[in-house]
Parts: C-alpha cells; sequence; structure tokens
C-alpha cells in the first residue's frame, strides 16, 4: 500500500493572453482547499484494488475513533 497527499484546489500552470495584454491573471479558487489522501493497494501477485481517496472528517464519533472493551 502506498498513500500520498493532494489538495482539493490545484494552481495552474500555464496561462493563455492575447498578445500585448500587459496584466493577465490566472483563474483560481477563493478556498484554500484541504488535503485529502490517496491511496492504493497491490498484494504480491499484482492483484490490485482502484485508487480510493480519505477525505477529512467534519465529526468524530466515540463509537468510531474507541475500540470495544
Amino acid at each position: 500500500m502506498d498513500e500520498t497527499g493532494v489538495t482539493t484546489v490545484q494552481a495552474p500552470e500555464k496561462i493563455i493572453a492575447t498578445r500585448g495584454v500587459c496584466q493577465t491573471g490566472a483563474m483560481t479558487s477563493g478556498e484554500r482547499g484541504k488535503l485529502v489522501a490517496v491511496a492504493v493497494a497491490i498484494n504480491a501477485l499484482g492483484n490490485s484494488i482502484p485508487p480510493f481517496f480519505v477525505f477529512p472528517r467534519k465529526r468524530f464519533h466515540a463509537h468510531v475513533t474507541t475500540q470495544p472493551v
């Protein structure tokens, strides 16, 4: 299994503008974006599952974060 983090807001790499225009701007989102984990798993035989995204939770419940006794 391998995991990496990607942001939900991407910065543009190229800006295309009309020749002779002095002021150009890039269109990006106004929000900061969140870091989302992307994971993929492959076993020794070569079987794999599709990559999956792990988004941050908004609310944590006690029964989800603790183990039963």
